[in-house]
């Protein structure tokens, strides 16, 4: 009877221990309920404009958890769908409609989901087709900007900026001087923002300026450039000839105090005639033993008895061919170079006939 008593109290007492799990599980198996969600905006047939903010509108019945709305968007219905945005159920989400939508075709989907601790659900609703579509209404192109010089000579310039609108037909350029107001002088296409111009005047300044354009007009201008033409290079030819005290510049025989002579098969020059020909300067340092020119950007440094001379600040073979081949100083105190080594320093181009043993020479100078 004792032993019945004990077992009685025992299985009680299990019962008690297991009926709160038992409770417990029972709740954990209730599945959340599920509201009905329905979207009310956009409605079938509207029409909404890209770019800007438009707000959807929806409604969910019943439930007892808010819960969260993912929404999405897709704009024909054959293809996927596109993330908007999950925000909390609060029946409305302000969307900024990308510029780029344009369709008669658009659906938004909303899916209400939670998760309480009891299990999650889930309720879709989605619009019936409605329209998206661009601001159509066409815009002035923005400016042109960083006008800038590519290259310039004589004659021709040629100029580059950078284009700041996707909706130019064309640019204008226009030009004037000191003695002449803007005016258009060419048009490029859509998209080309570089310009070159030929037949200029040599050394004049001229200013450059470029807008778009389109249908509904033309843009601000670009920045200003001025520009400089370099002066135009003018040919001289001389002619020296072998043991003969006169030269030849532009058909006009000049007497010298000292003869071209060979040196093996090199013609020497007198560095002084050929330069003052040209109109350069030509400086001579005793102490130093050192003859200077000077002409345009040009500089040469030269000393008897040297294999190399100094050409705009670099140190230069004077004959690549011969080291031996060196400056020399002559009676009545000339210095002569390689006929080679002057003309290409300067800039010039060299023509020998040999039965005349005459050196024919064509550099540029200033006018």
């Amino acid at each position: 009877m004792k032993n019945l008593i004990r077992k009685t109290v025992l299985l009680g007492m299990l019962l008690l221990l297991l009926l709160p799990s038992a409770v417990l599980a029972e709740e954990e198996t209730t599945a959340p309920t599920v509201p009905t969600i329905t979207l009310s905006e956009p409605a079938a047939g509207d029409i909404w404009e890209s770019g800007i903010r438009h707000t959807i509108h929806w409604q969910t019945q019943g439930g007892k958890d808010q819960g969260t709305v993912c929404l999405y968007y897709k704009l024909r219905r054959t293809l996927g769908w596109n993330t908007i945005a999950c925000v909390p159920n609060t029946g409305s989400y302000l969307w900024e409609v990308p510029g780029y939508l344009n369709t008669e075709n658009a659906q938004l989907r909303l899916i209400w989901q939670t998760q309480n601790g009891n299990g999650s659900a889930s309720a879709v609703a989605e619009s019936e087709p409605f329209t998206l579509r661009f601001n159509v209404e066409p815009s002035r192109p923005a400016a042109p900007s960083d006008l800038e010089l590519v290259s310039v000579g004589s004659r021709r310039i040629e100029l580059k900026w950078k284009d700041n609108s996707n909706n130019e037909s064309s640019f204008s350029i226009e030009r004037k001087t000191t003695a002449t107001n803007w005016s258009e002088i060419d048009q490029t296409m859509a998209n080309q923002t570089v310009f070159s111009e030929q037949y200029l005047e040599p050394g004049t300044i001229y200013d450059y300026r470029v807008r778009a354009n389109n249908t509904q007009g033309s843009s601000q201008y670009s920045n200003e450039l001025r520009v400089r033409t370099d002066q135009e290079l003018v040919p001289v030819k001389l002619e020296f000839t072998f043991n003969q005290p006169t030269y030849v510049i532009e058909g006009e025989a000049r007497p010298m105090d000292a003869a071209p002579y060979l040196a093996g098969d090199r013609l020497m020059l007198p560095l002084r005639y050929v330069g003052e020909a040209l109109g350069a300067q030509v400086h001579w340092d005793g102490d130093r033993q050192l003859a200077t020119v000077a002409y345009g950007t040009i500089g040469i440094q030269v000393q008897p008895g040297k294999s190399t001379a100094i050409v705009n600040g670099q140190e230069t073979a004077i004959d690549p061919d011969n080291p031996r081949v060196m400056p020399e100083i002559v009676p009545p105190g000339r210095m002569f170079l390689p006929l080679r080594f002057v003309a290409e320093s300067l800039g010039g181009q060299v023509a020998w006939d040999p039965l005349l043993r005459k050196a024919m020479i064509t550099v540029y100078r200033l006018p």
